[in-house]
């Protein structure tokens, strides 16, 4: 289900995709950020977008779940330090050695019996026409 219209304070949440004016304004908000943010920091500032794009992707369009977001997020801070305390500080090796974390959680999440994310309908059908032929 493509959800558009998610409405604050609503506890049953609605599976498959979903956007809402407020990640709309977030989206906005970073670019923002970011771009003020580059006069000071330069390339550290790329960090917020990368953040918030994977948080859209973990909460909006696959819906992983909080525990492996914060592993994701914590992996992140290491990775992010490690390169820089190297001096080798780079997005590209970064986002690089984050990738395959990222798509591993994702792959875990369409596979979980609660899977409720984009083309999770997909996912209950095929499930339907297993039990239905007995495997």
């Amino acid at each position: 289900m493509f959800n558009i219209n998610q409405q604050p304070g609503n506890q049953t949440s609605v599976p498959g995709f979903r956007f809402s004016i407020t990640d709309g304004l977030v989206i906005v908000l970073c670019l923002v950020v970011t771009g003020i943010a580059w006069v000071s920091i330069k390339e550290y500032a790329l960090g917020f977008p990368i953040v918030l794009s994977h948080f859209f992707l973990f909460c909006n369009v696959f819906r992983i779940g909080q525990n492996r977001e914060y592993l994701w997020a914590a992996i992140f801070v290491v990775n992010v330090a490690l390169w820089t305390i190297l001096g080798r500080f780079n997005w590209w090796i970064i986002v690089g050695c984050q990738t395959p974390l990222t798509l591993i959680l994702i792959v875990l999440a369409i596979v979980s019996k609660d899977y409720h994310g984009i083309g999770y309908q997909w996912k209950i059908r095929d499930n339907l026409e297993r039990v239905e032929n007995g495997s």
